[in-house]
């Protein structure tokens, strides 16, 4: 006769001493790559994963990068490599809802832009036209030109760097300004909280002896609107800065 076996209810087990099996979690669902098929680059902006990249090759070279996932924002890098070296980086937020997003490399001069206009364009940098990039914390944007670097010495973190500046009357700079603060320079720790944001972006990769013609709104040109006789009356601040020397940071 076999022996009945006997039902422990599952409290009465743990009052006398039984140990629960560990039932391991489910493995976390691989987030999906960007698609690349052909001629176009497409991803989910609320599953592509952080870091991941797709490219298409050809007379033109297309680069798309999920940067950074944030809350319901989704920031992703488009870079594009034409004959003669001519590149263009933009740096689009879009809605982590927004659906599919499709990146078609067949789009002709158009810009990314005028493409999708409801999208934020956080960063634009062109080899001929420059760099368009948004003040942090604001709706504005800074411009500003680029060129090759003059020098191989870069401004580091906790670096003295000392610029000369030059105000002009319109975004031409083709005539000069007489300014509020005679001595025409500033000076800045690097990675100090008094560098005006603006300025944060526009001195990127600038190395001494490198000039930058830059646009800034008056209304985030911070301690610079110094250097107009009558800010109130500008809404664009247009100057010529050059980065005239870096003292080392004592280490």
């Amino acid at each position: 006769m076999s022996r009945p076996i006997a039902i422990v209810p599952m409290f009465v087990w743990l009052l006398c001493g039984g140990t629960p099996t560990t039932v391991a979690d489910p493995p976390k669902e691989k987030l999906p790559p960007l698609n690349v098929a052909k001629d176009k680059i497409s991803f989910d902006p609320k599953t592509a994963e952080v870091g991941t990249g797709g490219s298409i090759g050809g007379l033109i070279t297309v680069r798309v990068k999920i940067l950074s996932r944030k809350d319901d924002k989704c920031v992703f890098e488009y870079y594009s490599d034409g004959c003669g070296g001519v590149s263009t980086v933009y740096r689009i937020e879009v809605p982590t809802d927004a659906g599919q997003i499709t990146v078609d490399v067949a789009t002709g001069s158009k810009t990314l832009a005028e493409l999708f206009p409801k999208w934020r364009v956080l960063y634009s940098r062109n080899t001929f036209s420059g760099v368009r990039a948004i003040v942090p914390g604001t709706d504005e944007y800074v411009k500003f030109t680029l060129g090759p670097p003059v020098s191989e010495m870069y401004p580091q973190k906790g670096d003295k760097v000392k610029f000369r500046y030059m105000v002009f009357d319109s975004a031409k700079f083709d005539k000069h300004l007489l300014t509020g603060d005679f001595t025409q320079k500033m000076e800045f720790e690097v990675g100090s909280e008094k560098v005006w944001p603006w300025l944060v972006l526009a001195m990127d990769e600038m190395t001494v002896g490198d000039t930058r013609r830059v646009q800034v709104p008056v209304k985030v040109a911070d301690g610079a609107t110094k250097w107009l006789l009558k800010p109130e009356e500008s809404k664009t601040l247009f100057a010529e800065i050059r980065l005239v020397s870096i003292e080392r940071a004592k280490k």
